[in-house]
């Protein structure tokens, strides 16, 4: 799906910088050609006009014709009476300016000054104050110039429709005094801003009539930038032919003239045009030509302009290094001469090279850079594209909302301005959220409005944008007659245009169809041109025309030609992703997860014919690429704090560097946050500081870059458990996995599951027939059967009791469930002294195995559960037992005390009678008490008792201060223990609290526990534990829903159980629903007991919970409600 980029070309900055102030001053070439002209022709009032009109530019001539003079010879005379008039004339001038006029001078001249430096509010200050003395003295002729600045200001801040009043009203009043020239003037500017408006049709009649006159009174340069501007209309409609007639036109008149300036602007014009055309080495040599002419006149925002277009050529080209170059030149010109509008342009177009590289995180960085510069100048029409650009580099993420709000921010702008080819752009990119989000009619509006506005303005490479979108939607519509036909017709108009990088997703959505209706060597040979296109302009997007072109060969049977495609294809997503910050690596990769999953079962089916190739050990590799990377990488950082070898100075040193360098990101993301002048009226950034913060971040990070490779280098076995890279099955096999242990590996996909289980000597891998949907659905039926959901607990029991000694459902539904799961082949593995690891994915996460039924039953007392026959623990990745075990064993020291519990915590809401009484509401460590209660947590007395008896237990002395109960079981106490480096003293940690949900309490937006005063003194987050350090090698949530969290794909659950991983626990039991209290306080006290004695936690919660479910801790816990919520995460039995 196409979004559109909105690309800031120079092309308008270099045609508005030729006519776009009342009071700009000619240069001095053309300036001296008229004075002589006038002299000849002994026209004294044009050239006293030249001379008010051109004060600086009279002084230079004045200047050089005094130093032509120094000679000797006739010449010389000449030059030096040439010299004394000039200077006579300006003297006279001077003596006839009275106090008002030269008022309004300086107000004219320190508005062009503000104006030039981009600095736009001070020079619209000066205008309008020039502009009210101007009324006041009732002079017309003055009145008329500082309405034209003023509307040049606000042409340049985007509001269109207050420059076009300014020039109308100056339009007016030069119409009343008969003077032709401002008035040609006044529609050639009236031309602009229709023009930026994308109302061709009315620029080009202003342009028109501005043409007439410049030709009625001889005015040739007045000739040549309307003719510009024509030129502007016609490229703008895709009318090159046209364009590259009128700017020629041009031409010839500047060159004519000799006015080098003109010359420059139009080999500019003409390079655009060429690039618009796909003729890219033409329109390279026009902006060549260009920019040696701007350099020879040391025209630098000149020079910056052609350099913004070169880099716009290179851009088209694919060649993006080169772009990202000429961008960057451009940039530090424009910030050398102050040009505050160019450097926002140059921003936003080095941010969208960085987009095209995959480079997002840069690319946001320069996007906001960008728009804090266009909103400090007041550029709403560039606040309007900074935002779109925003909103595409959020959708390439993943992050379809932050992209639709960017979008709609975008529209609101655009409308307001009524910039209709802006609106078209934003109807593109919010229709390619809505197809994103399988809003598909919502797309389809969208995008038939777009194309509407692209046909009525004649935008031939927006239409063909809408028309490769339109076919996206139309094929994921099943119309695939009309997708083929909207195809077509884009790569037609893309191939007219040249634009490659559309020819590339055009090939690449033929491809896609033609291999939805099954003609794969059509599809082949469209993926083969797209690819060769992709590779051609080094786009970041290759991997889609490779895993295409796999996709098809598999259909064709060349199977290994597709296995080299997925697997080039996954290698550039990763690509891509290893530039990523954390918080962006798990939104990018999820629409690329399915390349995965069909490489994985393209290995799998092969494997099933040619069970000797070692497809079915590839195929794992490639799962572990996939699986849960993030938190594997997390705890790769984590385990690098324990590791021993690093010497001192060089781990202070990168810890020091990553510290400094995520304050410095924090900083500046805060300063570039507050508003601005322009916005809020007054100045509270700090520019200085930002640029001091820029600078800083580069420094701090080319440190940090340089380091790392010293690290890579030098100290390979910490730079490896830093920064892991997925386990091979040898290494699973020989070095992680002790003797007794079994894996089991899940890959939940759309159509089918597979499974591999690993053990010392065991490799198989499996196809299970279950797909997404209907697993889910079968785990949300047996979690109603057991009853997680509290409502319904009393309608099972009354179930049960009408239906005694008749098959249990639930019985029923679980065994069905694990025959589908676990094959034949894998269930004589499963029995002690095997030690199961469950690696889940999707639904999987919610199902307890422990409460799978392995014997088919005929009563409700005839069940077998396999929590019976092994004990199971729950890892993300097979990787991740590597890491942990790797960690675990560079641990230097033990903790000295056995055991630290949080519990009983203070809630201070009052309850009232009737709900107090209720047993519900007491049994439950809910949410649903919250919901009961209007927002209150029952209080847990026995959670007292519970962390008091596990501290008897294991011995626990009251000098260690193992018990924080009441007030003390509090997230200050958490931190200050943690500050105080006494909270990794303790082997084991329980919280007994209540635990939530992310969004299940207002403001809290992650899984959390709830200490003491939690609205006052706050939750205990997923983020805060990840700042915690700790030395326990088990800890224990004896809360509801503690394993929960944002369940995200490829990486699972995203809660508390990765976050005490992170802060230093190689195993951590938590619950998978709410648990009823007292048969928590069984269950966590059981578990610490028999960890104390066998040291391994699945085996010590396996102990506990056969107690339960064979009735020795009473007749009700007998039941999976009570006993299956809590499981062990991680590793379920590491050495003493």
């Amino acid at each position: 799906m196409n979004t559109l980029k909105t690309l800031t070309l120079a092309l308008m900055l270099i045609i508005f910088s030729v006519t776009g102030l009342r009071a700009e001053e000619m240069s001095l070439e053309p300036f001296a050609n008229d004075f002589f002209t006038a002299l000849q022709a002994q026209d004294y009032e044009k050239i006293g006009q030249l001379f008010i009109d051109n004060p600086n530019t009279a002084k230079a001539l004045q200047q050089s014709l005094t130093i032509l003079g120094k000679g000797t010879g006739k010449r010389a005379e000449q030059y030096r009476a040439l010299a004394g008039l000039v200077g006579k004339m300006r003297q006279a001038l001077s003596d006839d300016e009275d106090d008002n006029s030269s008022a309004l001078n300086r107000l004219q001249k320190e508005g062009k000054e503000a104006y030039y430096a981009a600095d736009y509010p001070t020079a619209l200050e000066k205008w309008q104050l020039g502009l009210e003395k101007a009324q006041e003295l009732g002079d017309k002729s003055y009145i008329s110039q500082f309405l034209g600045n003023i509307g040049a200001v606000y042409l340049n801040l985007g509001q269109y429709p207050k420059a076009l009043d300014a020039y109308q009203q100056a339009l007016a009043i030069d119409k009343e005094l008969g003077d032709k020239r401002a008035i040609s003037q006044d529609f050639t500017d009236i031309g602009h801003v229709y023009n930026r408006l994308g109302q061709y049709p009315k620029a080009l009649d202003s342009y028109q009539h501005a043409l007439a006159i410049a030709k009625e009174i001889g005015d040739k340069r007045g000739i040549g930038h309307d003719l510009t501007g024509i030129g502007v209309v016609y490229n703008n409609l895709g009318q090159y032919s046209k364009a590259l007639d009128a700017y020629q036109h041009a031409l010839a008149i500047y060159q004519e003239l000799g006015y080098k300036r003109g010359i420059g602007n139009s080999l500019a014009n003409i390079g655009v045009v060429y690039d618009n055309l796909g003729q890219y080495p033409k329109a390279l040599d026009y902006l060549k030509q260009a920019l040696a002419i701007k350099k020879e006149l040391g025209d630098k925002r000149g020079i910056g302009n052609n350099l913004t277009n070169t880099g716009v050529v290179y851009d088209h080209l694919g060649q993006y290094n080169q772009a990202l170059d000429s961008y960057q030149h451009a940039l530090a010109i424009h910030q050398e001469i102050g040009d505050k509008r160019g450097e926002g342009a140059d921003l936003s177009n080095i941010g969208l090279v960085y987009d095209n590289l995959g480079q997002y995180p840069k690319a946001l960085d320069s996007l906001k850079q960008s728009l804090a510069i266009k909103k400090e100048i007041g550029d709403k029409h560039g606040i309007g594209n900074s935002l779109t650009n925003i909103g595409v580099v959020y959708r390439n993420l993943g992050q379809a909302p932050k992209a639709l709000e960017s979008y709609q921010q975008a529209l609101a702008i655009h409308i307001e301005l009524g910039d209709k080819r802006g609106i078209a752009h934003d109807l593109i990119n919010i229709g390619a959220v809505y197809y994103s989000l399988g809003q598909y009619p919502k797309a389809l509006d969208a995008y038939r409005q777009a194309l509407a506005i692209h046909q009525e303005l004649g935008e031939k490479r927006g239409q063909g944008n809408n028309l490769t979108n339109i076919g996206v939607v139309y094929k994921n519509l099943g119309q695939y007659s009309k997708a083929l036909d909207a195809y077509q017709q884009a790569l037609a108009i893309d191939k007219e245009i040249g634009n490659k990088r559309g020819i590339g997703h055009d090939l690449t959505n033929i491809g896609v169809l033609y291999k939805t209706l099954g003609e794969y060597q059509k599809a082949k040979k469209a993926f083969q041109e797209s690819l060769a296109i992709k590779i051609a302009i080094g786009s970041g997007e290759t991997w889609k025309a490779q895993r295409g072109l796999a996709f098809v060969e598999a259909k064709l049977n060349q199977f290994e030609a597709a296995i080299t495609h997925y697997e080039q294809a996954i290698d550039n997503i990763e690509k891509v992703r290893s530039s990523l910050t954390k918080e962006h690596k798990t939104s990018f990769m999820q629409d690329k997860l399915y390349v995965y999953d069909e490489l994985i079962a393209l290995l799998q089916s092969l494997h099933l014919t040619q069970p000797e190739k070692g497809y079915d050990r590839k195929a794992l590799e490639i799962f572990e690429r996939k699986q849960g990377r993030v938190f594997l990488e997390e705890m790769g950082q984590s385990g690098a704090r324990l590791f021993v070898g690093l010497p001192k100075e060089i781990l202070e040193g990168e810890l020091s560097l990553e510290k400094q360098l995520a304050q410095t990101h924090q900083q500046l993301a805060d300063e570039q946050a507050k508003p601005v002048a322009a916005i809020a009226g007054e100045v509270v950034q700090d520019k200085a500081l930002i640029k001091t913060l820029e600078q800083r971040r580069q420094q701090l990070q080319n440190e940090l870059d340089a380091l790392q490779e010293q690290i890579r280098t030098e100290y390979p076995d910490y730079y490896a458990l830093k920064y892991p890279q997925p386990a091979q099955l040898d290494t699973l096999q020989k070095e992680v996995l002790r003797d007794g242990e079994l894996m089991l590996v899940y890959a939940v996909m759309k159509d089918s599951t597979t499974l591999w289980a690993i053990a010392q000597q065991t490799f198989e891998m499996f196809d299970l027939s279950l797909g997404e949907s209907a697993l889910s659905k079968q785990v949300a039926q047996l979690r109603a059967l057991i009853g997680t959901d509290d409502k319904t607990r009393g309608a099972r029991v009354r179930r049960r009791s009408n239906r005694k000694r008749q098959a249990d459902p639930f019985a029923k539904a679980s065994y069905e469930l694990y025959t589908q799961l676990i094959p034949e082949q894998v269930r004589p593995l499963l029995a002690v002294p095997y030690t199961v690891y469950v690696i889940p994915t999707g639904p999987l996460y919610a199902l307890p195995f422990e409460t799978l039924v392995t014997h088919k039953p005929s009563d409700s007392k005839d069940i077998h559960y396999l929590i019976e026959d092994v004990p199971i623990a729950y890892l993300s990745s097979a990787s991740l037992l590597k890491i942990l075990r790797e960690a675990q064993q560079r641990r230097q020291d033990t903790a000295r005390y056995p055991f630290l519990a949080f519990a009983n915590p203070v809630y201070e809401a009052e309850q009232t009678s009737d709900v107090s009484k209720t047993s519900e509401v007491l049994a439950l460590r809910s949410e649903s008490y919250r919901a009961i209660r209007g927002g209150e947590f029952a209080e847990l007395p026995e959670t007292e008792d519970e962390a008091k008896e596990i501290a008897a237990l294991l011995n626990a002395s009251t000098d260690s201060e193992p018990l924080q109960l009441g007030e003390a079981a509090s997230r200050q106490t958490v931190f200050q223990l943690n500050d105080q480096k006494r909270l990794d003293d303790y082997q084991t940690i329980l919280f007994a609290t209540h635990g939530i949900l992310p969004g299940e309490v207002d403001r809290v937006t992650q899984a959390a526990l709830v200490l003491s005063h939690p609205d006052t003194k706050g939750y205990l987050t997923m983020a805060d534990v990840f700042g915690l350090q700790l030395n326990a090698k088990l800890v224990s949530l004896s809360a509801c829903n503690t394993g929960g969290g944002k369940k995200v794909r490829g990486e699972g659950v995203m809660g508390l159980t990765r976050a005490f991983m992170y802060a230093g626990t190689p195993a951590i039991a938590v619950t998978l629903w709410s648990v009823e209290s007292y048969s928590a306080k069984t269950l966590s006290v059981g578990f610490f007991k028999q960890f104390n004695d066998i040291q391994k936690p699945a085996a010590a919660l396996r102990a506990i919970k056969l107690r339960m479910l064979r009735g020795s801790e009473g007749q009700k816990y007998k039941r999976p409600y009570y006993w299956a919520p809590f499981v062990v995460y991680g590793d379920a039995q590491f050495l003493k």
